[in-house]
């Protein structure tokens, strides 16, 4: 009688164990996650801006670039664009 409780504890306590675990493990998707298109877009539109900034050949190609684009980037990037250095 006593091996069989002694049993059935251990094992509920194994099963408790095991859903802790299960519960607060972080899943694959977490671990593993990129970051999002939006967040990687801004890095390189960072990184352009800032090449623009120190470099006029640069900034002459930034500006083309936004010329070339949709009414809407071209609105969206004014201000980015009038900073940048001239020749």
């Amino acid at each position: 009688m006593k091996l069989a409780i002694l049993c059935a504890l251990l094992l509920v306590v194994v099963l408790l164990l095991t859903m802790f675990y299960l519960l607060f493990q972080p899943g694959r998707t977490y671990q593993s996650s990129q970051p999002s298109l939006r967040s990687r877009q801004a890095a390189v539109g960072r990184a352009v801006l800032e090449a623009a900034r120190n470099d006029t050949s640069t900034a002459l190609m930034v500006r083309a670039a936004v010329q070339a684009a949709p009414e809407e980037d071209r609105t969206l990037a004014s201000d980015l664009i009038t900073a940048l250095p001239r020749r």
